[in-house]
């Protein structure tokens, strides 16, 4: 009979971790208020272009990703010298994660790249003229818009023009540009820049705390979600808040450019912030905070333990261990250790 029941309750737990999304066990806090007034934070960043060149430069025969830093000389003179031009060859987000991680770990302003949306050793590509065109008109009108090369995500053979909502305006411009330059309209697709179509408040809970910053994982409903992993926020915005892993908030910021795309992805303006709650919610097992926990979780625990530089809290893997997931590691309350990992894995394989 005891072998029964104990089978029938790891069976019970088994279908709570493996099958479904893990419900959580902490009930939230009273709300606290905490009202700021638009700030915008910049940390000291690097801003020498022919530093950042070389930095990048490095980065790529290193990581191997499918990025270009482009000559000068290939460039229009008014903006040669203004910033660091960049070219992706492929479509990988993996790439992206790497070299965003790469711009925030090093501190560079990436205010100072610009990526450029047609191929500079292409010649004779309608379309590579199309988008050079467009890219540089667009850029020298000041015009709320993004140039997009051939891009499948949008429209196959077509160069895409992203805008920003309440600007339709764009669209007749563009086209007017088009006709003055005798360029066929049927080649060029206009979009909607989709974020800017929903309010600027997101839901956030803090993951990990690095000296006077906050790392924030979006909640996974929010719109944003599905463009950032992780978000960075000072601590001077919680005001007298003592932050704490597992606080959860609701960030409003400006409208526009009030995300910065870089990883994690930092707020440029912050209107208010709000701490929904100081005590974490703990999702037993999920350590990698993808809302479940299966062998994954396992193989996490067992890497932050073997190698904590780098795969522990504050480690210098993209995919490390963070507080948060630390607290939902730790299946007896007893601090982390390879019996948690086994733990777990008793729990999934139904032992």
């Amino acid at each position: 009979m005891k072998k029964m029941i104990n089978t029938l309750f790891a069976a019970s737990m088994l279908t709570s971790f493996a099958a479904v999304p893990l419900t959580t066990i902490a009930a939230a806090s009273p709300l606290t208020a905490i009202q700021t007034e638009e700030k915008t934070y910049e940390a000291e960043k690097i801003t020498d272009l022919d530093t950042i060149k070389n930095m990048i430069n490095d980065f790529i025969a290193e990581s191997k990703i499918s990025l270009k830093v482009i000559a000068n000389e290939k460039i229009s003179e008014k903006y040669a010298d203004k910033y660091v031009f960049l070219r992706w060859h492929t479509k990988n987000a993996n790439d992206y994660d790497k070299f965003g991680e790469f711009l925030w770990k090093n501190n560079i302003d990436d205010k100072l790249l610009e990526f450029i949306p047609f191929d500079t050793d292409e010649e004779g590509n309608e379309l590579t003229r199309i988008s050079e065109l467009l890219y540089y008109y667009v850029k020298d009108n000041n015009i709320p818009a993004t140039v997009f090369g051939v891009d499948p995500d949008f429209i196959e053979n077509k160069v895409t023009v992203e805008y920003y909502w309440k600007n339709e305006d764009v669209t007749e411009q563009i086209k007017a540009f088009l006709a003055e330059n005798n360029i066929d309209t049927s080649l060029v697709s206009f979009a909607v820049e989709e974020a800017q179509e929903v309010d600027t408040t997101l839901k956030l809970t803090v993951v990990e705390i690095r000296d006077n910053t906050l790392v924030l994982k979006p909640d996974k409903d929010s719109f944003i979600s599905k463009n950032y992993s992780r978000f960075t926020l000072p601590t001077k915005y919680l005001d007298n808040a003592e932050p704490s892993v597992g606080m959860k908030l609701d960030v409003d910021y400006g409208a526009g450019s009030g995300i910065l795309s870089t990883y994690p992805a930092q707020f440029s303006n912050v209107k208010s912030v709000t701490v929904l709650s100081e005590t974490a919610d703990i999702v037993k097992g999920d350590a990698n905070l993808d809302d479940q926990a299966d062998m994954a979780d396992v193989v996490l625990i067992m890497q932050a333990l073997a190698n904590p530089n780098k795969y522990g809290e504050n480690g210098s893997d993209f995919n490390h261990l963070t507080g948060l997931g630390k607290l939902n590691a730790d299946m007896d309350g007893n601090g982390l250790t390879v019996g948690d990992a086994q733990a777990l894995q008793k729990i999934l394989l139904g032992m």
